[in-house]
C-alpha cells in the first residue's frame, strides 16, 4: 500500500496541476474528517464493561476457532500450506483496510511534496515498525 500511495503521490502531481492536488488533498481531509465525527456521533453509548465483555467472547470464539483449525491440520504439509494461507490473508486483510485510509493520504501529499525514495522507506519503516508493536501487543 505504501509503494501505491506514494506512486500516486508521484504521479499526480505531473499529471494534474498543483492547485487541483491541493483541492483534492483538501477534499480527502474534510470528508474523512467529516465521516468521523459523523461515526463517532452516531455510534451507540456502550459502557467499558460492555465492551470488555464483547471483546472476551470474540477472544473466546477467535480460541476455539483456531482450536478447531490446528486439530484439522495436523501433518507438516498441511502446516506449512496454511501457514503461507495466512500470510496471504492477513496480507490482503491488511491492504484492504489500508485503502482509503488516512494515513494513506497524509503519505500521498507527502510524496508530492519530498523526495520520493525517503517517503517510501520513511513509510514502510513506520508500519513496520507498528505492525512489530501490534504483533507484540497481542501476543502479550
Amino acid at each position: 500500500m505504501n509503494v501505491i500511495a506514494v506512486s500516486i503521490g508521484y504521479l499526480l502531481p505531473l499529471l494534474l496541476l498543483k492547485e487541483v492536488v491541493d483541492w483534492i488533498g483538501f477534499a480527502c481531509f474534510v470528508l474523512f474528517g467529516v465521516f468521523s465525527i459523523y461515526a463517532a456521533y452516531n455510534e451507540e453509548a456502550e459502557t467499558v464493561e460492555d465492551k470488555l465483555i464483547e471483546t472476551q467472547k470474540e477472544e473466546e470464539r477467535s480460541y476455539t476457532d483456531i482450536e478447531a483449525h490446528n486439530r484439522n491440520n495436523n501433518s507438516s504439509s498441511s502446516s506449512s500450506a496454511s501457514w503461507f494461507s495466512n500470510c496471504v490473508q492477513l496480507c490482503w486483510l491488511l491492504i484492504v483496510s489500508e485503502i482509503g485510509d488516512k494515513s494513506e493520504i497524509t503519505t500521498i501529499a507527502i510524496a508530492a511534496l519530498y523526495n520520493l525514495m525517503g517517503v517510501l522507506v520513511g513509510t514502510m519503516l513506520a508500519y513496520v515498525c507498528t505492525i512489530i508493536m501490534a504483533i507484540a501487543l497481542g501476543k502479550f
